[in-house]
This record gives structure tokens, C-alpha cells and sequence, in this order.
């Protein structure tokens, strides 16, 4: 598998009157950084860094809508070694696969004017949205702007166990949104949307009509 197939890109166009739209929470399979050698691991960074210009094109903004690019952090270590552990919210830094994967990115939208770049407090966040402001004209590191809001979902004391040592039962009944088995000083899905959609709606308001963040 190439690097360029672990990137997740997402474009969503918002006009006045669908800004509120919003996409249900689904279970998500939080992704790790697999053992490989450091060679493979290069070579498949070198791959992605070459394939960015095939990204698609896009049609121009119309001047009564807005457009929020969604970009996923990279590949991250896996904290817990050779087990595959949830990680949530945990402050996990990302595989040099990952930052492959954020240069990339951020390569793409270089060709984009993008008026305002935010992110999550967290460094693997942090530091795809500093390489998408170093590749974008007249802006610095001091333009980021961060948001709570867009913190992955935090899975409390749940952080550090695997799926078997969580229990199927008990995660089918959280991905379908049941709070009563939401983890001890975590979050719940509901939870999670409702302060994504408070910073995605405060990052629109400062973004205006006919431009992209």
C-alpha cells in the first residue's frame, strides 16, 4: 500500500443555508503506526511527497458559500508498542510516515488562498497546520489558530486498552451512541459532536464569503 492511500482529505462546501449540516458520528478504527523498518518507512514517504500532483482540482467558491477543508492528521506511534491500543485525545506524536503524510497535504493546499488555518491543541495536529502555513503566501506559524472543539474524542480510561480488553459489547453499545457506557473522564459521541460543530460554526463565522480556511 502507498503512503498516499493512508491521507484523508476532506472538502466540504458550505453555503449559507447548509452551514449547520452535520454528518452523524460513526465508529471510527483510530489507525496506528504499524513496526516497519525505517528504510520501508522512508520509501513510501519519498512515494507520497512525489504523488500530490495528482490531487483533484476544484470549481471556484461561489460568492454566497464558504469552503472548510478538512484534513486528518498522519500516521501517529502507536503508544501502546505492539498492542494496537485506542488512543483518543492522547497527545501521541506522529511516524516520520505521518509527517510525510502532513507535508503532503499540506503541499496540495498550497495552491489554495486559504484565509484562516486552525487546528486541535494537539502536536500531531499542530504540526500538519504549520506545514500548511509555511507553504501559504504572507502567513507564519503565528496564524494558526487553535480550537479546543476540534480535539479527537476522548476516550478517557478507556486510553491504553485494546478493543478485546474494552469488550465488544460494551463498544458496539458507545458507537451507537449509548452514553450509560461512556468511559470514565471521557466523552461521548453526542458529546463530541456538539463541541466539533460550536468550533467548526466559530471558524466559519470568521470566515468569509466567496473564501476557504
Amino acid at each position: 500500500m502507498t503512503v498516499a492511500a493512508t491521507l484523508i482529505l476532506a472538502v466540504v462546501a458550505l453555503s449559507a443555508s447548509s452551514a449547520s449540516a452535520f454528518v452523524s458520528p460513526r465508529p471510527v478504527n483510530t489507525r496506528i503506526s504499524t513496526f516497519r523498518g525505517a528504510s520501508e518507512i522512508a520509501a513510501d514517504a519519498e512515494m507520497f511527497s512525489e504523488e500530490h500532483g495528482d490531487a483533484p482540482s476544484l470549481p471556484p467558491i461561489p460568492p454566497t458559500s464558504k469552503r472548510l477543508f478538512l484534513v486528518r492528521h498522519g500516521e501517529v506511534i502507536n503508544p501502546g508498542g505492539n498492542r494496537p491500543v485506542y488512543y483518543g485525545a492522547l497527545d501521541v506524536p506522529l511516524s516520520p510516515l505521518g509527517e510525510a503524510e502532513a507535508q503532503s497535504a499540506a503541499k496540495y493546499l498550497e495552491r489554495f488562498d486559504l484565509q484562516h488555518v486552525a487546528a486541535s491543541p494537539l502536536t500531531r495536529a499542530i504540526y500538519g497546520a504549520h506545514e500548511v502555513l509555511r507553504l501559504q503566501e504572507y502567513k507564519t506559524k503565528s496564524d494558526l489558530v487553535i480550537y479546543e472543539g476540534f480535539k479527537e474524542l476522548d476516550r478517557g480510561d478507556w486510553c491504553g486498552l485494546t478493543f478485546e480488553e474494552i469488550g465488544a459489547d460494551m463498544m458496539r453499545r458507545f458507537d451507537e451512541c449509548d452514553e450509560s457506557v461512556t468511559p470514565a473522564n471521557g466523552e461521548s459521541y453526542p458529546a463530541l459532536k456538539d463541541r466539533v460543530l460550536k468550533a467548526r460554526n466559530e471558524l466559519l463565522s470568521t470566515t468569509d464569503f466567496g473564501q476557504a480556511s
